[in-house]
């Protein structure tokens, strides 16, 4: 490589590496880094370049080889995976028939709530994708992950017309994963994300909202008006803005 294409290549492999390290600090509270595949692909390609110019042949070279070497390069592969070895566990889920029964009472609460209003799928938008449950129309300003985007940016601007309505119970029905009021705070590994959720979002819901049923093996919470809004001196909850 000549200066230019390797100044490229430092570039390319550092500019991912600092982005990867700061994304994973500053989301996930660094418990791990799990933003870092941007570097991973850029490694990827260097290696395959370096491969083709000529690493190939030097490792499949004898001139490279020794126990200490040898033993260091299994080191340095072993060491790494075996963390997650270490620490891997059978994937597990409901069973199909505990999904089914899910489902179907699921169907039978949105069909119920339909002949009254709307109906909020917040989460599990996938159960309508694939149309296991049928005839919701979809509210898409209100889904989990981009409320979440904006809880961390405390877009104040953006959660006032769901404040609005969730105070004059727009929705009959809102499918959600269980929300909790639990603030965790800094110490906490996710805590400041944690906290950023239960303010915007699992607060202000649950002072107008109560739930009726939770499958917490599903990770799924059905919720109804309640009659009054929440009284917990606790409990903040967000008053909608004057038309």
């Amino acid at each position: 490589l000549n200066l230019w294409q390797k100044l490229v290549l430092w570039a390319a492999l550092l500019s991912t590496l600092a982005v990867g390290l700061v994304v994973s600090v500053k989301i996930g509270g660094g418990g791990n880094l799990h933003n870092m595949d941007m570097f991973l692909i850029s490694m990827l390609f260097a290696t395959a370049l370096a491969w083709e110019a000529g690493l190939r042949q030097w490792v499949l070279s004898a001139s490279w080889r020794s126990w200490p070497v040898a033993l260091l390069v299994l080191g340095a592969a072993f060491v790494p995976a075996s963390q997650g070895m270490m620490s891997a566990r059978p994937v597990t889920y409901p069973s199909q028939a505990r999904a089914d029964e899910a489902i179907a009472a699921i169907q039978q609460a949105v069909d119920e709530a339909l002949s009254q209003g709307e109906v909020l799928f917040m989460d599990q938008r996938q159960l309508l994708t694939f149309g296991y449950i049928k005839d919701v129309p979809l509210v898409p300003e209100y889904e989990k992950k981009l409320m979440m985007d904006q809880a961390m940016a405390d877009n104040q601007a953006y959660f006032a017309p769901f404040y609005a309505d969730l105070a004059a119970h727009r929705f009959r029905l809102i499918l959600s994963e269980p929300l909790w009021i639990r603030y965790q705070g800094d110490t906490s590994q996710f805590g400041n994300e944690n906290d950023a959720w239960v303010r915007w979002v699992s607060e202000p819901v649950l002072c107008y909202y109560e739930p009726v049923t939770t499958y917490l093996d599903l990770g799924t919470q059905l919720l109804v008006p309640r009659q009054e809004p929440l009284d917990d001196p606790e409990v903040n909850c967000p008053k909608p803005a004057a038309p």
